[in-house]
């Protein structure tokens, strides 16, 4: 899981947590990343991938967890 791995390694980068911790199921809320933190990790996406993000996504609850983040991006990649 590339993209997986791509976000916890802007996560760490951003906040001062375990990278073990940083599973796919770990829930976004609990990360601790403020809303400057996803936009630095927006721009990384967007750099990296070509993919930007609906925010509404996020507060409709669709994106809950880093696993549903990563799929969501992996979902926005052309192919």
């Amino acid at each position: 899981m590339e993209i997986l791995e791509f976000l916890k390694s802007k996560i760490i980068v951003l906040n001062d947590v375990d990278i073990d911790t940083l599973t796919a199921e770990r829930e976004l809320k609990t990360i601790g990343l403020d809303s400057l933190d996803y936009v630095s990790i927006q721009m990384e996406i967007t750099k990296k991938y070509g993919v930007q993000i609906d925010y509404d996504d996020f507060s409709s609850g669709k994106i809950s967890t880093l696993g549903d983040f990563a799929g969501y991006i992996g979902s926005r990649l052309t192919h």
